[in-house]
Formats: structure tokens, C-alpha cells, sequence
């Protein structure tokens, strides 16, 4: 079977009593009274600068024998108000404590004949995992420097200077308390070779003075003030938002306090409220609560900090003080931006000019920067004067500007006219924690031209569309070169047909859309009608063949 490389080393300020291991020697160390004991309170942080200077020292001895070494030594204090026995180990020069946890202990036996539990010697009222949590027991490890470790028997543990714990136990006689660490023989800052100890337990009861703690009840009973702030939310927008405080002063001492003051170190004097404030009296144990609203603002990833403190008296004129704070985050607003572009026109001929305005707004809750001005067709856009790269847009506000640029038709696909001309604008803005945001908006505009001429339509009759429809008095009328004009338009003057037929071209034929597009015109009414039935045959065919893109 392994044994541990470890020496336990411990004190007995009280004779154990019963249940002591028999054989082992009586310590020559009797502790007399109250000796041992300083009454105030410590802080268990890990750091014993509070027990400074110390008070009396009581030996820890190897496996509790004063005859072996002295590793470590032990310090007292106890808080008669809170009923709170504390504990300092420090190792002695020259020996090496360990930080095993489970090693790291006390117990306390009651006297003969009243052994209840925790106090009977068989409960460990703290260990080294008991930690810190703001109320016993608590035990935190005083670490060594420079930090240091050392192997034992494969396991490996810091070197530390000590340890600082704490643990209730009411004020009364005691007939053992010990205390107990743990070190590595004859290793000094982790090097040399760890030895092996004895057991733990040894004194009798008969023997040593237990261990009294003494408490004074007619001592003058202090005020005890505890406070705390809260925030709801604890989070709210930089551009600001209403935060909601709760103060809450509590009388922890056993007689009545006087509430002296209540401030803020951001809003100053609290007035508080009916039931707390200024002069309110509480009961022993009592607290009282107000609530302050304010709004908040400020620039991410900035705090509000602020802090609140309290001050109570009592009767006999002594003060007591506390103070809470609370943090409330600025979160960051984003920017957000929305852009339009419209045209001056619908449509134009191609190569025609058209002039286009475009609007920025700024829709966050904060200032934004214009950082660009593009179109997918134009390029970098120069703005004007007050709307423009560089501007600064207050929240909600917007801008505008007009830009005029020539529009070219580029031809469509299919070969017959030209695409919409569709450019797309977009505005950047960005904020003073250099977040940006970006909108896009765009313009369409129907590219025109001026259709084929008649001459085109009379010399190309192959390139007619096939299938063309159209509707004359409510009758569906097929297109084609043969078709004839009065089947096409209705309203030809009753003077230009002859003998039923319009023969305008004078050849004795019922005249066909081919033959309109060869119509010479002249001065007289029916001269007027060959010029109008010559444009109209064309522009037929024109809407046809580019429908949208030929000129209404």
C-alpha cells in the first residue's frame, strides 16, 4: 500500500477529551483562558495583512507532540457580533505548507455531558474547499511567493504560506478546538525529500483550561448599516432611455438606527421617499426601500457608474456607514440609412437627357455621416452643397440633390428596340463608432426611338410582323400586306372611295396596306387623307414590331 509523503501538523488549544488517541503525549502548552483569543473580526481574502500585528501565537506541533517539530502556528480572533470564531495559519521559516484541501481543518468539542452536534469533535466546521461566499465558513489559501509546488508520492501540490477560514460557533466554553494543515517534511520552497507523519488526536480535557468566549452582553451594541442599489434595466441605448434605481437601506444591529443620510456619487443628496429617507427610524432588522428614475445616455462602450452610501446613527451617537453601486451599459445604436431615386421622366428618346433626384435619410437615433454617393450608372456622384459626402444628417433627417445625365438606348435582345434603362443609386452613411449602413433605391426609364419610316415598311415586306391582329368596329382584322385599307381604318371620307373602293393610288384597285405606304398626298381633302392612312400604316406596323419603345 502507497503512503502519502505528508506530515499533518495541527494545534489543540482545548484537550481533546473523549475519543483521544490513546498513547500520545499531553502537550506541555496549556492554554489559560481567554489568552489566545483577540475579540474582533478579520477579513477571510487570502491575504492576513488584517491580522496585523499578530496576537498571541499557539504552536501547531507534528501529529499534535510538542516534542517534534513546529511547522506552523495558529491566531485567534472572535466577532462577538456575528458570532464568528476566525482562523490564521502561517507556516514557521523553514517548513513548507501544502495546499491539500481536505487536510486543511478544525473541530471543536463541547464539554463533558453536552456533546451535541457540530460540536462534539467529529464534524469539520470548515475544510479548504469550504471557499469564500460571504458568510461562513469560509477558508481561502495564503499563497506563497515566489508560487512554488511540490510532487508527493505523484501528487503534486502548491506551496502555500497558510491558510485564513472562519466558522459560527456561539459564545460558550469549549473543552477542544483543533485546528489542523498540512506540510511536507523537510522540504523547504518544494525541493528536498517529503517524510511520512503520525496520526491526529491527543490531550486530555482534565488536563488544559477550555477554551471560554466571552462576549460582554452589556457592552454598547453598535450600529450595523448594510445597503444596496439596482438598476432596471441594466442595459439601454447610447442615444439614451430611462433607468429606474431601487436604494435599499437594512438595520442589521439588534437596537434601532436613525437614517443620517442617503447619496449618490452621480445624483447627490436621495431624497428618498415617505418611509425612507433622512430621519426614518429603523427597527432592529428592518429595511426600508425608495426608487429614482432617470434618463441615461452616453457613448458606447461607455459605463454609468454611480455609487450609493448611507449613513445610520444610534441613540448613543455612533455611526455606521455603507455603500453599493450599479452599472448600467450603453449599448451600441446601430445606423441605419434609406435612399430614393426617381426620373424627371418616364421615358425618353435615346440620347435624350433626363434628370434624376436623389434623397438620403438618416434614420437611426444618432448623428450619421454621408460617406458615399454612388449610381450603378453614373458612377461617384458629387451631391450639392448640402447633401453630400462629408454631411452630417441629424437623427431623422434627409437631404436631396438632382443629377441630370444622358440616357442611350442599349438594344434589346431580341433585336427590336432598346432595354429600360434601370440605374440603381446607393447611399453609405456611418456613425461616430464607425458602423455603417447602406440603402439602395432605383430609376427606370423607357428608352424610345422614332420607329421605322414608310418607305422601310413598303421596301421590306418581309420583315412585317406575322400574325398581327387588330380590332376595327369590334371585328378581330388580320394584318398582312394584302390587307385592304378599309378593312384596316374606318374612318376614310365617303368622297375618297369610288364605286366602293379606295383607290387612291389611281391604279382601279381597291387599295391594301402595302399600296398606302406608297401614297403621295396632295392639297385636297383626300390628299390629306393618303398623307395620314401613309403614317398610320406605318406607325400600325411600329407598334407592333417595338411595342413599349415606339412613341405612343
Amino acid at each position: 500500500m502507497r503512503k502519502k509523503m505528508l506530515a499533518l501538523t495541527f494545534v489543540l488549544l482545548i484537550g481533546v477529551g473523549v475519543g483521544a488517541i490513546a498513547g500520545l503525549r499531553t502537550p506541555s502548552l496549556a492554554v489559560s483562558g481567554n489568552a489566545p483569543v483577540e475579540y474582533k473580526g478579520a477579513t477571510i481574502d487570502g491575504d492576513p495583512a488584517d491580522w496585523s500585528p499578530l496576537t498571541t501565537r499557539i504552536p501547531m506541533f507534528e501529529a499534535g507532540d510538542p516534542t517534534k517539530d513546529n511547522p506552523s502556528s495558529a491566531y485567534l480572533r472572535y466577532d462577538c457580533k456575528n458570532e464568528t470564531l476566525n482562523v490564521l495559519v502561517l507556516a514557521e521559516s523553514g517548513f513548507t505548507l501544502i495546499d491539500m484541501a481536505s487536510a486543511a481543518w478544525a473541530t471543536v468539542e463541547e464539554p463533558a455531558g453536552n456533546k451535541t452536534a457540530p460540536y462534539n469533535g467529529n464534524f469539520k466546521l470548515y475544510t479548504g474547499a469550504s471557499g469564500i461566499d460571504g458568510a461562513p465558513p469560509e477558508f481561502s489559501w495564503i499563497a506563497h511567493d515566489p508560487a512554488g509546488s511540490v510532487t508527493i508520492s505523484e501528487e503534486t501540490f502548491a506551496v502555500v504560506d497558510g491558510y485564513e477560514a472562519s466558522f459560527s460557533i456561539p459564545p460558550g466554553s469549549y473543552s477542544s478546538l483543533v485546528v489542523h494543515a498540512e506540510f511536507a517534511k523537510n522540504i523547504v520552497d518544494g525541493s528536498g525529500q517529503a517524510g511520512t507523519t503520525a496520526n491526529v488526536g491527543f490531550g486530555k480535557a482534565s488536563e488544559v483550561t477550555p477554551l471560554l468566549l466571552e462576549c460582554d452582553s452589556t457592552e454598547d451594541v453598535l450600529p450595523d448599516v448594510t445597503v444596496a442599489k439596482d438598476a432596471a434595466p441594466t442595459a439601454v441605448p447610447e442615444t439614451g432611455g430611462e433607468v429606474t434605481f431601487t436604494f435599499t437601506a437594512t438595520n442589521n444591529a439588534t437596537e434601532d438606527a436613525t437614517i443620517a443620510s442617503l447619496t449618490d456619487s452621480i445624483f447627490g443628496t436621495l431624497s428618498g421617499d415617505g418611509d425612507c429617507q433622512i430621519g426614518t427610524v429603523l427597527a432592529a432588522g428592518a429595511s426600508c426601500s425608495f426608487e429614482f428614475t432617470k434618463l441615461l445616455a452616453g457613448d458606447f462602450p461607455d459605463k454609468h457608474a454611480n455609487t450609493f452610501s448611507a449613513a445610520v446613527t444610534d441613540k448613543e451617537g455612533n455611526t455606521d456607514t455603507d455603500a453599493d453601486d450599479a452599472t448600467v451599459e450603453f449599448t451600441d445604436v446601430l445606423p441605419a440609412v434609406s435612399v430614393t431615386k426617381t426620373a424627371g421622366t418616364s421615358s425618353v428618346i435615346t440620347g435624350g437627357t433626363v434628370t434624376f433626384t436623389f434623397t438620403v435619410r438618416n434614420d437611426s437615433l444618432e448623428p450619421a455621416v454621408i460617406d458615399s454617393l454612388t449610381d450603378s450608372v453614373y458612377g461617384t456622384l458629387p451631391g450639392d452643397a448640402d447633401c453630400k459626402v462629408g454631411i452630417t444628417l441629424a437623427p431623422g433627417a434627409s437631404c436631396s440633390f438632382d443629377f441630370t445625365g444622358a440616357v442611350v438606348g442599349t438594344p434589346a435582345s431580341s433585336g427590336l428596340g432598346f432595354d429600360a434603362h434601370v440605374n440603381v443609386f446607393t447611399g453609405t452613411v456611418s456613425d461616430d463608432d464607425g458602423n455603417s449602413a447602406s440603402n439602395t433605391d432605383d430609376a427606370t426609364v423607357t428608352v424610345l426611338w422614332n420607329g421605322r419610316t414608310p418607305g422601310y415598311w413598303k421596301n421590306k415586306p418581309a420583315n412585317w410582323p406575322s400574325g398581327m391582329v387588330v380590332k376595327v368596329n369590334g371585328t378581330d382584322v388580320t394584318i398582312t400586306t394584302g390587307t385592304l385599307v378599309k378593312q384596316s381604318f374606318s374612318t376614310v371620307p365617303a368622297v375618297c372611295f369610288k364605286n366602293g373602293v379606295i383607290d387612291l393610288n389611281a391604279d382601279r384597285k381597291d387599295d391594301t396596306l402595302l399600296a398606302s405606304l406608297g401614297y403621295q398626298g396632295g392639297s385636297t381633302l383626300c390628299g390629306g387623307v393618303q398623307i395620314l392612312l401613309r403614317a398610320g400604316t406605318a406607325a400600325l406596323l411600329n407598334e407592333q414590331v417595338f411595342a413599349d419603345t415606339y412613341p405612343g
